[in-house]
């Protein structure tokens, strides 16, 4: 991995963390202050979190200009390492791994497939 490409790779795991932190700054806040349903708050922050994902990493990991196309792309992205995720969580609860195994596996997984699809698809030009 070339340094340019090692700078991208660390702003988008910047952008991960923060929109992990986004997340569940939301999912507490719907739960705890509006009483919602746990589900639907999920639903609700991984939108809001997807969506600032999406304008960060356009306009600083991977330095481009937002476009439908391009959003159209992270959200296809995004739902593929989502169901990446629950595979591999699946196949490591099926295998009786502690769920911690599962998490880590999933990082480790999905955030270098996250990153290849979207420097490799999404904001190709």
């Amino acid at each position: 991995m070339n340094s340019e490409a090692l700078g991208r790779f660390l702003r988008f795991c910047i952008t991960g963390v923060a929109n992990t932190l986004i997340h569940v700054g939301v999912v507490v806040l719907l739960v705890e202050a509006f009483t919602a349903f746990p589900p639907l708050a999920n639903v609700v922050a991984f939108s809001i979190a997807t969506l600032f994902s999406y304008v960060v990493n356009t306009l600083w990991s991977f330095r481009s200009r937002p476009s439908r196309r391009s959003l159209f792309r992270f959200w296809i992205v995004c739902l593929l390492c989502l169901l990446l995720a629950f595979g591999i969580s699946w196949v490591i609860e099926a295998l009786g791994f502690h769920y911690l195994v599962g998490v880590f596996s999933v990082i480790a997984v999905t955030v270098p497939v996250g990153f290849g699809l979207h420097q490799c698809w999404t904001y190709r030009e």
